[in-house]
């Protein structure tokens, strides 16, 4: 992955929350879920950049015309397939991970559980 389409999370608090289990006598898990904000994606920075190239062996009478309204459509078309594919992701949406005595056993990535609502 590029180096700057990711950004290492703080795990101070998971650390934390592991001391707290790594203790004598502790037998259980210890849950961790990670979910994005949608304040993140502010922090998302676009670097655009426009190259303007002139054709030379084109004269103007060659060019189709379209209207400006056109143009945009046919723009917004064209790139509306990738607008659902630039997103923030979390490749791992939870961990769990079991303590025997204190001692970590395991960790397992998991899946985060939603509660539906019964009608």
């Amino acid at each position: 992955m590029n180096e700057k389409n990711h950004v290492p999370l703080p795990t101070e608090r998971i650390d934390e929350a592991m001391l707290s289990c790594a203790v004598p006598g502790f037998y259980g898990e210890l849950r961790i879920e990670l979910s994005i904000l949608k304040e993140a994606a502010r922090g998302v920075n676009l670097r655009i950049e426009r190259h303007t190239v002139t054709q030379t062996q084109t004269s103007k009478s060659d060019v189709a015309i379209l209207s400006a309204n056109e143009r945009v459509s046919k723009a917004r078309q064209a790139f509306s397939p990738f607008g659902p594919k630039l997103r923030l992701e979390c490749p791992v949406p939870a961990l769990v991970l079991k303590f025997r005595d204190g001692f970590l056993s395991s960790i397992e990535q998991s899946e985060v559980s939603v509660a539906r609502v019964s009608a």
